[in-house]
């Protein structure tokens, strides 16, 4: 089965995400549903124990919460290519 990732991928509008984010990453077990549910209970979970968030404000609030660090993007710099100037003879 192969998967397009670019569909998959949330649009961002604002503040808020426009379709669901389910992050793989933040997965739990479901033994710890119970307890996931007393801590976060802004935070829905789907059938596959994953966090599902609805916006960027969310989504920092509960990595915070958890103590999860998230780097700030890095900005790269553009780099241009050194056209070679070559003489005419």
């Amino acid at each position: 089965m192969r998967r397009s990732v670019a569909a998959n991928m949330p649009r961002v509008h604002a503040d808020s995400y426009s379709k669901e984010l389910h992050s793989d990453a933040l997965a739990i077990h479901p033994e710890q549903r119970a307890e996931h549910h007393e801590r976060y209970p802004d935070v829905p979970l789907d059938r596959e124990c994953r966090p599902v968030f609805r916006s960027f404000k969310q989504h920092d609030r509960y990595l915070e919460a958890r103590g999860i660090y998230k780097p700030p993007k890095r900005n790269r710099r553009r780099v241009t290519k050194a056209t070679v100037n070559q003489g005419t003879k």
